[in-house]
């Protein structure tokens, strides 16, 4: 099997296990650590990848104050927890009308992944 090589390291130390799989693997559940989606992405384009849950909410409240740091966390659970795609939409929807004006980037990293 001849497999590609990048200048991305992610994508040299993890395309040959991926490649190495006898199966497609369509959601993938990650880190978000530089160059892992996008060697996915390379190895399996039909996959899905996710920011997994937990490093959303810890990459969300990095740069919250503690004071307000409870209300946050407590916030995305309507987003995450939502039954449709819709209702993840509205809960998204009202927590950036909540929180956009002191942390803009919080939701926008919610919309990105």
């Amino acid at each position: 099997m001849n497999i590609p090589s990048s200048k991305n390291p992610s994508f040299n130390l993890l395309s040959p296990l991926l490649y190495s799989l006898d199966t497609d693997v369509l959601i993938f559940s990650i880190d978000n650590l530089t160059g892992i989606s996008e060697t996915i992405e390379a190895v399996f384009p039909r996959a899905e990848v996710q920011k997994c849950i937990v490093h959303q909410i810890r990459n969300s409240l990095r740069y919250v104050t503690w004071k307000e740091r409870k209300a946050m966390a407590k916030d995305p659970r309507s987003i995450y927890e939502a039954a449709t795609e819709e209702e993840g939409a509205e809960a998204l929807s009202d927590f950036s009308a909540k929180w956009d004006k002191r942390y803009p980037h919080v939701s926008g990293s919610w919309k990105k992944n």
